[in-house]
């Protein structure tokens, strides 16, 4: 067997796990949808290169219109204590692209929202800046009354004290969940 192909097998293995998925309706956190390694000049996919993770999201059913799921929504992210960095009335889309946090992403603890790895130390979301997109959307459910709730999170973080590479976060649901929560709630509220 050639030298390439015994240094490349063990992270042929490790990387096996990156596999298609979707996310999780019940509130588990989103699996990755794809996942593509390359060498650089090679023009295959093998265990080395770049990894690509396009996250799904989380998506659910609520009792209510969409105009309604909306307006709970836009509370929602109070609640939640992200602050909205746009909102599209029109499309029924709102969120934040480039939100900047450390130890908490609004009222979330980081260890409990993300997904950066561990060190010595413990997880490296409790002491890395983190940069985040929180975005969602709602579009009309299946049935009449019902509307669909997508929220999407992807994440980097770096380290503060030291410098460090960027590293690619990966969400663990609690931010999409408690979104989620808050919308039940106001919608149940009424």
């Amino acid at each position: 067997m050639p030298l390439r192909s015994l240094l490349l097998a063990p992270a042929a293995l490790s990387l096996a796990a990156c596999a298609s998925g979707t996310s999780t309706p019940g509130g588990g956190a989103p699996a990755p949808t794809t996942a593509q390694v390359n060498v650089a000049g090679s023009g295959t996919a093998t265990a080395l290169g770049s990894v690509v993770n396009v996250n799904e999201g989380q998506r659910n059913t609520v009792q209510a219109a969409p105009d309604a799921a909306y307006a709970a929504l836009i509370a929602a992210y109070e609640t939640v204590g992200i602050p909205l960095s746009y909102k599209d009335d029109a499309r029924r889309r709102a969120g934040n692209i480039g939100y900047k946090a450390r130890r908490q992403a609004g009222k979330v603890p980081m260890r409990f929202a993300v997904d950066c790895g561990e060190d010595l130390s413990g997880p490296k979301a409790d002491s890395y800046e983190i940069t985040m997109s929180v975005e969602s959307s709602v579009g009309a459910g299946e049935t009449p009354g019902t509307s669909t709730l997508l929220t999407v999170v992807n994440a980097s973080g770096k380290p503060v004290s030291f410098s460090g590479a960027e590293v690619t976060c990966t969400t663990k649901g609690e931010i999409e969940r408690r979104l989620q929560k808050a919308v039940a709630e106001t919608l149940g509220g009424k």
